[in-house]
């Protein structure tokens, strides 16, 4: 009799297998593949997961995006492609170690109604050019513009220091 138990069990997770062989459309909410110490290192999702340095949530606020996020041994957040509900913009973000406390160094965004930018940091200085209206570059170091071009640009216009 278990013979046949063992049988039918084996005979139902055969034709299961198969199923997912054949498949065309995997349908999932999240994906995490990890290293073989455990760590996530690369995580797709529908909503993706909070901040994280060393391993732990850095901040406690739900992320507000979809896409993909890649960590580094440490379990450290250094980067990913997304978009966001609500106001829908695209953008692929890297950042640095958690020596610098995973701070973003790196952002490319599309805006949904066209318009998108790419901005750098270095410590205090940053460096931001795009298009919206027309195209732009502001160098920043700290607080202070270095060069704005057009001085009245679409980054300058937002107040963002």
């Amino acid at each position: 009799m278990v013979v046949v138990g063992l049988i039918g069990v084996a005979s139902y997770q055969a034709y299961r297998l198969h199923g997912l062989e054949t498949a065309k459309t995997l349908r999932v909410k999240e994906i995490r593949v990890y290293d073989d110490k455990g760590v996530d290192r690369v995580v797709l999702a529908g909503n993706l997961p909070q901040v994280t340095l060393n391993g732990k949530p850095r901040n406690f606020k739900p992320r507000e995006m979809g896409g993909m996020l890649i960590y580094d041994g440490s379990g450290t957040e250094r980067g990913g492609y997304g978009t966001m509900n609500g106001y829908a913009n695209a953008m692929l973000s890297l950042d640095s170690g958690p020596e610098e406390q995973g701070k973003q160094v790196m952002l490319l965004l599309a805006e949904p109604g066209g318009g998108a930018f790419f901005r750098q940091w270095d410590g205090t200085g940053s460096v931001t050019m795009g298009v919206y209206e027309k195209p732009f570059l502001t160098v920043m170091d700290g607080k202070d513009v270095v060069l704005a071009k057009p001085e009245d640009n679409a980054w300058t216009k937002r107040g963002v220091k």
